[in-house]
């Protein structure tokens, strides 16, 4: 049996999808510059805290994927952890939707 990933992982990989999907909405961007630019930088910080308190210390592959800001690398790479059942090298991981 395996065990599930820490719960601050399931956090960062709710705050990179989060960050990816105001990315992708490019009717907010066009309706609300500003506004959307500002839900873009929140979204940004909550990664780096989400990753700065990651236990354990992620792996190497996902800390290069962070540190590089490679978002869409870091996500796959978690997604991929959530299908592999919840080793370290991946996990089951929920972002509530």
């Amino acid at each position: 049996m395996t065990s599930p990933l820490p719960d601050s992982y399931r956090s960062l990989r709710c705050a990179l999808r989060t960050r990816l999907d105001l990315i992708a909405d490019t009717a907010w961007r066009d309706r609300d510059p500003e506004g959307h630019l500002n839900a873009l930088r929140v979204a940004g910080a909550e990664i780096n805290a989400r990753a700065a308190a990651l236990d354990p210390s992620p792996p190497a592959e996902l800390a290069h994927y962070l540190e590089g800001q490679s978002l869409s690398k870091a996500l796959e790479w978690l997604d991929n952890a959530a299908r592999q059942g919840g080793q370290m090298s991946g996990g089951p991981i929920g972002c509530g939707r």
